[in-house]
């Protein structure tokens, strides 16, 4: 599997896990809660602080990211904690279909409800 499809993969499961009537990317918060799951953020190398720090270096009040800004995030990160980026997509692996079974049980978006006013 090649890092670009690894990039891709992660933020297509995180941005399908922030989904709601109006989104343009992957959420901060949703973001957080996976990493802290799936322990990239492990409190050794990579904190709460240290996430926060790094995320605000792409998006300075926890706007949502892009794919572009979201493989941007994940490289300063990886760099910054001095960790393989293989590490984290390994770890993420391990809660991907959890995460999907999440968005599964739980639709957040409305698109596919039919309107009210479709008579």
């Amino acid at each position: 599997m090649s890092p670009s499809h690894n990039f891709e993969e992660m933020y297509l499961v995180l941005y399908g896990a922030s989904a709601t009537n109006k989104y343009h990317g992957a959420k901060y918060d949703v973001i957080k809660r996976w990493f802290e799951e799936c322990k990239i953020i492990d409190n050794v190398a990579v904190t709460e602080r240290f996430f926060e720090i790094t995320y605000s270096r792409v998006r300075v009040n926890k706007e949502d990211l892009t794919q572009s800004q979201f493989v941007i995030f994940l490289c300063l990160l990886a760099r910054e904690a001095r960790k393989d980026i293989d590490e984290f997509f390994t770890k993420f692996h391990c809660i991907k279909d959890m995460i999907i079974e999440e968005i599964r049980r739980n639709p957040r978006c409305d698109s596919n409800k039919k309107s009210e006013y479709n008579t």
